[in-house]
């Protein structure tokens, strides 16, 4: 039975992490191609960095999202 929950709780956070990337890289797609940013401004969102950020930051937000509920 124990097996079963940790085998079911990792595909739990496997499909979570998917989503919440899917989002953030979503997110970043649409701010970088949607926007009239300046010149400057778009040089620095059109990186890797920039792309990871997005994806990490919508993780964090995700998961203390869903951490927080399960505790309220």
């Amino acid at each position: 039975m124990y097996f079963i929950n940790f085998v079911h709780m990792r595909w739990n956070n496997l499909i979570y992490s998917l989503l919440f990337s899917g989002l953030g890289a979503f997110s970043y797609l649409f701010l970088v191609n949607n926007t009239d940013l300046t010149p400057r401004i778009a040089d620095a969102l059109y990186s890797r960095g920039a792309f990871v950020f997005f994806i990490l930051v919508f993780n964090v937000l995700g998961y203390t999202t869903l951490r927080l509920s399960s505790w309220i």
